[in-house]
């Protein structure tokens, strides 16, 4: 039976207060997708860059010129769009995005959102939802 709040009998198989719900960790040798991943993109592959121009490369630089390619030649201005936004964010970092709850005028409280986590900006519009719905509470 899976816990429900207030179910007495999963007191039991809670786990206690400091105790891991994984004593062992991740098993010796075990190899993370991080590590994985990383050992296929910096594989060297041939790219043809021009006509008959030919370079080496790993598998993740030919990706970045790719999209780079994208951001620059793409017919679909949407693909241009993203792709440039994608080179953009992780060159020159994520634009700040402010959040103002109060007056037009900005008298009210200005957050920098994009420092928030995502648990954060979900709480945050959560409480902007219920100032909304009851306009005076304070």
């Amino acid at each position: 039976m899976p816990f429900q709040k207030g179910n007495k009998d999963g007191e039991q198989t809670q786990f206690k207060k400091g105790e891991s719900g994984n004593p062992d960790g991740r098993p010796e040798g075990s190899t993370s997708l991080k590590v994985i991943a990383d050992k296929i993109l910096d594989k060297e592959i041939t790219v043809e860059e021009a006509e008959g121009i030919f370079t080496k490369m790993t598998r993740r630089e030919a990706m970045l010129l790719r999209i780079i390619e994208d951001a620059l030649n793409d017919e679909d201005p949407s693909v241009r769009h993203r792709a440039a936004g994608m080179v953009m964010d992780r060159t020159e970092g994520k634009a700040a995005q402010d959040l103002n709850i109060g007056s037009k005028e900005g008298a009210g409280l200005q957050i920098n959102v994009s420092t928030l986590s995502t648990d954060e900006k979900r709480k945050m519009l959560e409480l902007v939802r219920k100032a909304k719905a009851n306009p005076g509470n304070e």
